[in-house]
């Protein structure tokens, strides 16, 4: 059997990147991320940060808060996988903690 990945890593941390870039693409503010996906929103900053798994309704549930599928989600994810040059994208750095700032601007 093979072992699971740490959150940090593989799939899931290209998912959260994913999920990350789809939130500034959206500019949508964390909080109100939390609140449309209906999750707490300390846990969507651990899933955003790659420090817990996404499970599939988690992933369904912020895809569809962000406006898209957790099918492009995931394939924008294993694009990113495949690509050498993406690999420093998988790091946070548009971390969660960017959107105190952009919360600002978030407009309905």
């Amino acid at each position: 059997m093979t072992p699971v990945a740490k959150p940090g890593e593989g799939l899931n941390a290209a998912v959260a990147a994913e999920l990350r870039a789809e939130q500034g693409r959206v500019r949508r503010s964390a909080p109100a991320l939390a609140a449309d996906a209906k999750i707490p929103y300390g846990s969507l900053r651990r899933y955003l940060a790659a420090e817990r798994h996404i499970d599939v309704a988690t992933l369904d549930a912020l895809a569809t808060a962000l406006g898209t599928t957790s099918a492009a989600i995931v394939a924008a994810a294993e694009q990113r996988m495949s690509d050498p040059a993406s690999s420093l994208a998988l790091a946070a750095d548009d971390s969660p903690g960017r959107d105190e700032e952009a919360e600002a601007d978030d407009t309905p």
